[in-house]
């Protein structure tokens, strides 16, 4: 399987399992696992391993040059997050005429706000609960957490920036300073969070989230990757990987045995799956680890290269099936759900983000292939260069992708039965 080009960082195989563990417990959760009840709370890890991979590179790209570069640093994080996403705002907003005009103007606007990354703070502001969907969760309900992400990306790099130029090096105390954010964060959400009150603003703050993030942030500061030995002794090696096994045991727990109601993940539940996420992200790095190499393996990998895309294209495909569609079948039901999810991640992951990542979005859009064409063995002069343009294979990548995406969605709305009820039941909390 090919790694991941043009990467500011080694990449590390471990760190796919980890993301495959998580946007599976968000899966699981949306499609309705009764073992999962929990499952929302692989969001929690998803922002405690970004907040690792983007401190570390933001620490490696300062050790390397002396600043952070930031103008490439959000240009990257740009290239790689913006057109999947957009692509699914687009594919959205076409086929919700077909299946919901009347919300159409509602999902304009949330579409709007997906795309400056503010779909938090507008939910938070709206006076409908996050946890209380009457209708069922909508297509973009998730992405509250992309915008969680994003905004952490543009402020995170100038508050490090800042912290690298005032403490002169000084990590222990960097490392200090993050913590001592990450308390607050964590100290601000449980002061947010009520029983029998809506707890949205604690859920989805940015303030109130940043905590996850930090701890993976302050853990790029200690266990930097490239500074992680691969022979160590049989004792640590066996700490380090039973470390792994009780952090990895810990998150599953979670998802397992708590749902989205439990008043304990802002007292403390959210900060123990924010430090578990970090032992094991920092087991899942080490060179000398059993966790690595067991989360790395194929299918974890292929997940995890995939989560992206499996995030940002399960909720509509969970929203937009109208509820009556193999009610009675609820596992069949899933299976296609899943199976649909699987295939325009996979499209997606082949035909926009892949190609992308490889060659970058001006490389993607329009290669240019040179010819030099030697001079007859008569003529004098130098050879004449020709220069071939290849037709850009991912705009008829793309437009493939935007049809069968809008296709399967809109025809999930022909499987329900005549004259079916619209169900009334709540959805619960998502990403």
């Amino acid at each position: 399987m090919p790694r991941p080009a043009g990467s500011e960082t080694r990449y590390l195989p471990g760190l796919d399992g980890v993301r495959a563990l998580a946007v599976a417990a968000v899966v699981g959760y949306h499609l309705g696992a009764p073992w999962l009840p929990g499952g929302l709370l692989g969001v929690g890890v998803f922002f405690t391993l970004s907040g690792y991979l983007i401190t570390t590179i933001l620490i490696s790209t300062w050790d390397r040059r002396g600043d952070l570069d930031l103008r490439h640093f959000w240009l990257r994080r740009a290239r790689r997050l913006l057109p999947a996403l957009i692509m699914v705002l687009i594919v959205v907003l076409v086929a919700t005429p077909v299946l919901d005009n009347d919300v159409l103007p509602e999902r304009g606007i949330e579409a709007l706000a997906a795309l400056f990354y503010v779909s938090n703070w507008t939910t938070i502001a709206s006076d409908v609960s996050y946890f209380q969907r009457f209708s069922g969760p909508g297509p973009l309900d998730h992405l509250w957490s992309l915008a969680v992400e994003e905004q952490f990306y543009l402020l995170w790099p100038l508050v490090l920036l800042l912290l690298f130029k005032t403490q002169r090096g000084r990590m222990d105390r960097i490392v200090k300073v993050t913590l001592g954010l990450a308390a607050l964060s964590f100290v601000l959400m449980l002061l947010l969070a009520a029983p029998g009150f809506d707890n949205s603003r604690a859920y989805q703050g940015t303030d109130a989230r940043a905590g996850g993030l930090l701890i993976g942030a302050a853990l790029a500061m200690v266990w930097p990757p490239t500074q992680l030995a691969s022979k160590i002794t049989a004792k640590r090696r066996l700490t380090v990987d039973l470390l792994g096994g009780a952090a990895l045991a810990i998150i599953v727990a979670m998802f397992v045995l708590t749902n989205e109601y439990s008043m304990w993940h802002y007292r403390g539940g959210i900060l123990l799956l924010s430090v578990a996420t970090a032992v094991l992200v920092g087991a899942a790095v080490h060179p000398a680890s059993v966790v690595g190499p067991v989360l790395g393996v194929l299918p974890l990998r292929w997940i995890g290269e995939r989560s992206y895309g499996i995030y940002l294209w399960h909720l509509p495909v969970v929203a937009f099936m109208p509820q009556a569609v193999l009610a009675s079948r609820p596992l069949v039901r899933a299976g296609v759900q899943l199976a649909l999810i699987i295939l325009l991640s996979t499209l997606s992951w082949a035909l926009l983000e892949n190609p992308i990542r490889r060659d970058g979005l001006i490389g993607a859009l329009g290669q240019r292939r040179y010819e030099v064409l030697a001079a007859p063995a008569d003529a004098s002069g130098p050879s004449i260069p020709r220069v071939r343009t290849r037709a850009p294979a991912i705009v008829s990548g793309s437009v493939a992708l935007l049809l069968i995406a809008t296709a399967s969605l809109t025809a999930t709305a022909a499987l329900q039965p005549p004259d079916a009820p619209q169900a009334e039941e709540p959805g619960g909390a998502h990403r």
